[in-house]
């Protein structure tokens, strides 16, 4: 993401020239869409979306949550907060807001209808999507019907269809949706052999190392290759189609950068692919070495040191740091005056052992 930037910043390349690419992408499309949001470069999911990272999905997430992980208070919140405004039942309730204390312990149907009592209104909305909610996933589909819409509605369906209702988290993790940026006029975040069928100018390929690229397709026939061929059973192998959208990519690009890494996920060592035998230059990048080319407001904090002084936050933040191992009494450790109100209104109240230690640790 720091080359691209780099070659949109310098004017080489325009975000529609540039495509980072790898054999499996969904693996890494959490961490795309965080450096994304954090850069704001035109970032374009060409094999979709992960479905929970919308605001649809996490409208479908918060409905299975409930049906599944039961009435509690946070989970109730959050379904309300998300399914208001989408021309539900839910779009009646007052403010939007619940008219009982965060601090209550509520399980049940019954609980929550004892702590609306004294408030009809909401109670005469609420009270029937929590008697639903309380039945679980057998009543999943007339869940989404009364509290879903639109796309939301689609997702709960395509996750009803695909697995059963006791599913249904693992079936949302799974969906994917269509990225509404244009491809053609943003960077490419796609596999190899999307981009070997629309190859582009700038080509990052990530993650060349063993059992990645090629792949193997790890089947093991009953029958050996000399009684029949494997050609028969797989004409086109995993391994081959990875190949050749590899040397497609790398013919076509004015410039194919190859990456791969020196530690797996487990941190063990694992040994670069075969296919990075055709590279001109090898250049070795150490984890702490910092970037030339800053991607997001972090990165440049990290990468100029010098910088600090000059960002009010972190300068605040490297007080409270160098505060903390200090063995003397600082401002960062809630040193208050005496005759603070706040410390007056406290002390005339009956406090529990864990108040006065919270009171003592943090005024």
């Amino acid at each position: 993401m720091r080359w691209a930037r780099a070659l949109l910043s310098s004017g080489k390349a325009k975000a529609g020239e540039i495509a980072i690419a790898t054999t499996a992408p969904f693996a890494c499309d959490d961490y795309m869409l965080a450096l994304a949001s954090g850069s704001s470069l035109p970032l374009c999911f060409v094999h979709g979306r992960p479905a929970l990272a919308t605001r649809d999905g996490q409208r479908c997430a918060a409905l299975a949550d409930a049906l599944q992980g039961g009435l509690g208070q946070a989970r109730i919140r959050r379904l309300l907060a998300l399914a208001v405004n989408q021309g539900t039942v839910l779009d009646g309730l007052p403010d939007g807001r619940l008219p009982v204390s965060s601090e209550a312990s509520l399980s049940s149907a019954a609980e929550w209808e004892r702590a609306l009592a004294a408030n009809a209104s909401v109670s005469s909305i609420l009270m029937p999507v929590i008697r639903l909610l309380e039945m679980g996933t057998s009543q999943a589909e007339a869940a989404g019907k009364l509290l879903l819409r639109g796309r939301a509605r689609n997702l709960w369906d395509d996750a009803l269809r695909a697995a059963p209702a006791s599913a249904l988290m693992f079936s949302l993790q799974a969906l994917r949706v269509a990225d509404d940026r244009d491809p053609a006029d943003s960077i490419a975040w796609c596999s190899v052999d999307q981009l070997a069928a629309a190859p582009r100018r700038f080509a990052w390929l990530m993650g060349l190392n063993t059992k990645s690229w090629p792949r193997n397709s790890g089947r093991d026939p009953m029958l050996p290759g000399y009684i029949v061929p494997r050609a028969l059973i797989d004409p086109d192998p995993l391994e081959t189609s990875d190949r050749r959208c590899f040397e497609n990519v790398v013919a076509t690009a004015q410039l194919a950068v190859l990456s791969s890494a020196r530690l797996s996920g487990d941190g063990k060592r694992i040994g670069q692919s075969t296919l990075q035998a055709s590279t001109e230059t090898l250049e070795i990048v150490p984890r702490e070495q910092p970037a030339l080319h800053a991607l997001t407001e972090a990165d440049r904090l990290l990468a100029r040191p010098q910088d600090h002084a000059d960002n009010p936050m972190v300068s605040a933040a490297m007080a409270a740091w160098n505060d903390w191992r200090s063995a003397r009494l600082t401002p960062h450790d809630g040193m208050v005056g005496g005759s603070h109100p706040a410390l007056s209104s406290l002390l005339g109240k009956p406090q529990s052992p864990t108040s006065l230690s919270r009171l003592l640790r943090d005024p």
